[in-house]
């Protein structure tokens, strides 16, 4: 769609003109006013689109943000009660290592076997939690990102608007002054006309 609004302003624009046009904006191209206005329309049209667009992205963004922060938190919350279950085991290794009746070191055993299993299942959480939050990132990442591009975007349409539009307003200006002198000569016509009849009767 881009490529092809660029295409149309280029066969707008008169070739000599163009490149004064880009390098001076004083420098203002003829162009067909009712193509050249449909493009503005379509600009301002496609420009609505892309900052809708970009609103989205940005409170997607922010919403993304939130959910790193709450990812955040479950993740210093489960990280203490690692810390807990990780002393737990150097407790009771403490404890079974003077153990000598058979039962309580099977007891302490199935201890550290339920510990050591709670240890890994919050080590795994935490380690989930931790990608989720990378992988959050990358999509507000992405988003920001598009965001950027459209705002970049509406920025060139605006140019090319701005472009247009003085040239629909110098060439209205134009036209005026043209259809001012067009009138002028048909007054003018009409006058010499009425004297060269008048004339020509007079000689008869």
């Amino acid at each position: 769609m881009k490529i092809f609004l660029k295409a149309l302003i280029c066969v707008l624009f008169v070739t000599l003109a163009v490149p004064a046009f880009s390098q001076d904006k004083a420098a203002i191209p003829y162009v067909d006013m009712s193509t050249a206005q449909a493009l503005v329309d379509t600009l301002v049209k496609e420009n609505e689109t892309l900052k809708a667009e970009a609103d989205k992205l940005r409170k997607e963004a922010v919403t993304l943000t939130e959910q790193i922060t709450s990812t955040k938190k479950w993740i210093n919350d489960l990280v203490p009660i690692l810390d807990e279950v990780k002393a737990r085991n150097s407790d009771l290794a403490t404890v079974s290592e003077a153990l000598i009746d058979r039962v309580l070191k099977a007891k302490s055993i199935s201890a550290a076997e339920k510990n050591k299993a709670g240890e890994k299942k919050i080590a795994k959480r935490i380690d989930e939690l931790g990608a989720k939050i990378i992988e959050l990132g990358k999509q507000i990442e992405t988003r920001v990102f598009q965001a950027a591009v459209n705002d970049a975007k509406v920025g060139r349409n605006n140019d090319d608007i701005i472009l247009l539009q003085a040239t629909l307003s110098k060439t209205k200006v134009q036209e005026a002054q043209l259809n001012g002198v067009i009138e002028q000569i048909d007054t003018l016509s009409t006058k010499v006309d009425s004297f060269l009849q008048q004339s020509a009767a007079a000689g008869k």
